[in-house]
């Protein structure tokens, strides 16, 4: 059992990197104009993306959770600018930096309740 835990934590920075690859083509990826759906779900995907970001981040380094944190709130403001220079349409959102942000917040307060209760 184990050699099962210390060949996950090992799988684990590359399963964060593959995520971040993932993430960055969806976050610059050419929306069609939406149609339906209702208001604002994009912050919906948007939390739940940082908050998954989070999570494997923190799993692959587990001893550099701040750094995580402040570098995935970083990568969250650049993919917003990216959108806006790099996409037509898709553009710069602060309220999606915000969802992002919130993400990684839930993910922040996640970690702590589980390290509280788990003793």
């Amino acid at each position: 059992m184990l050699k099962l835990i210390k060949r996950s934590q090992a799988v684990m920075p590359y399963l964060f990197a593959f995520s971040l690859i993932i993430a960055t083509g969806l976050l610059l990826m050419e929306l069609p104009p939406s149609e339906g759906g209702f208001p604002h779900a994009d912050k919906i995907i948007h939390t739940l993306l940082f908050l998954l970001l989070s999570g494997t981040g923190i799993l692959a380094f587990p001893k550099q959770a701040t750094l995580i944190f402040v570098c995935l709130a970083i990568y969250a403001a650049t993919t917003e600018l990216l959108q806006h220079m790099l996409t037509v349409t898709r553009h710069a959102s602060l309220l999606d930096w915000v969802a992002d942000i919130i993400g990684i917040l839930l993910c922040l307060f996640a970690m702590r309740f589980y390290k509280q209760h788990d003793s």
